[in-house]
C-alpha cells in the first residue's frame, strides 16, 4: 500500500483529471479569479467535483480569458449561481433581460445604506432613516463591509478612501439577511 506523503498529495491535487485540454498547463493563478469563479459555477453542470469543474473552466479560459463573462452577457448560461457570481463581480448592467428573475431575486433582501466618516475619525453605516447600524474604526468596518456588503477588501478600502478624501458619504447595497447573521 502506498503511503500518502506530502509530495504524493501535491501530485494528486495537481493531477490532470481531463487529459488533452487546452488549459493543462494553466493553474488558477494564471487566469482572472472572477472568470474562474463564474466558470466553476457554470461547469458544475457537468460534474460535482470542484477540481474537475476548475479544470474544465481553465480549458475554456485558455482559449478566451473572458469566456464566462461573454457567455453570461450573451444569455448562454442557465445556472442561477453562475449568474449571481457574474453580478457579484461585474454588476448587472450587461445582464440580458432573460435573467431578470435572477436579478430581482438578488435585490429582494437588499437595502441602500450610507457609509459615512464621523467627526471622531471613525466610520458609520446608517439606514436611509438615519439609524446607525454599525460604527467603528477602519480595521473594524473593513471586515463588516466585506461580509455584509459582499464586496472585496480592495473595494471596501477604496470606499473608505473616498470618504477620507472628503466625500460626505457613499452608498452601499447591503443584503439584510447577511446583516442579521452578523448580529
Amino acid at each position: 500500500m502506498k503511503k500518502l506523503v506530502p509530495e504524493s498529495f501535491n501530485e494528486y491535487l495537481n493531477e490532470d483529471k481531463i487529459k488533452g485540454g487546452k488549459g493543462d498547463k494553466l493553474i488558477s493563478k494564471d487566469v482572472c479569479p472572477n472568470q474562474l469563479a463564474i466558470g466553476k459555477k457554470v461547469e458544475k453542470e457537468h460534474t460535482s467535483d470542484n477540481a474537475t469543474a476548475i479544470e474544465i473552466a481553465l480549458d475554456h479560459l485558455a482559449e478566451n480569458p473572458k469566456y464566462y463573462s461573454s457567455l453570461v452577457e450573451n444569455g448562454m448560461v442557465d445556472e442561477d449561481d453562475a449568474i449571481k457570481e457574474y453580478v457579484k463581480h461585474f454588476g448587472d448592467k450587461k445582464l440580458p433581460k432573460k435573467y431578470q428573475k435572477v436579478k430581482e431575486s438578488l435585490n429582494e433582501s437588499k437595502e441602500i445604506f450610507y457609509v459615512k466618516r464621523t467627526s471622531g475619525g471613525e466610520y458609520s453605516v446608517e439606514t436611509q432613516n438615519g439609524n446607525v447600524e454599525f460604527e467603528g474604526r477602519a480595521e473594524h468596518i473593513l471586515p463588516f463591509l466585506t461580509k455584509v456588503g459582499d464586496i472585496s477588501v480592495i473595494e471596501a478600502k477604496a470606499l473608505l478612501n473616498k470618504l477620507n478624501q472628503g466625500a460626505r458619504y457613499t452608498t452601499l447595497l447591503i443584503d439584510r439577511s447577511r446583516f442579521r447573521l452578523l448580529r
